[in-house]
């Protein structure tokens, strides 16, 4: 839900900006769906590192690089 809304933010600044945004709703619920399943894809990343280490605080190391 976060990355959604990330999202929305950066199209209203990028046509605040007057950069020329597609508005059809095609282009909107691919860019959705791209949002949705890169931000699935990248938490599931964290969750299996996040296994693999099994301490808090080499998890917490791993996430500063």
């Amino acid at each position: 839900m976060r990355a959604l809304v990330q999202a929305l933010l950066l199209y209203g600044l990028a046509m605040a900006l007057g950069v020329s945004v597609r508005l059809d709703p095609g282009a909107l619920l691919g860019g959705g769906i791209a949002v949705v399943l890169g931000a699935g894809v990248f938490s599931t990343f964290s969750l299996c590192i996040a296994c693999l280490v099994k301490t808090r605080e080499r998890f917490m190391g791993i996430g500063r690089c």
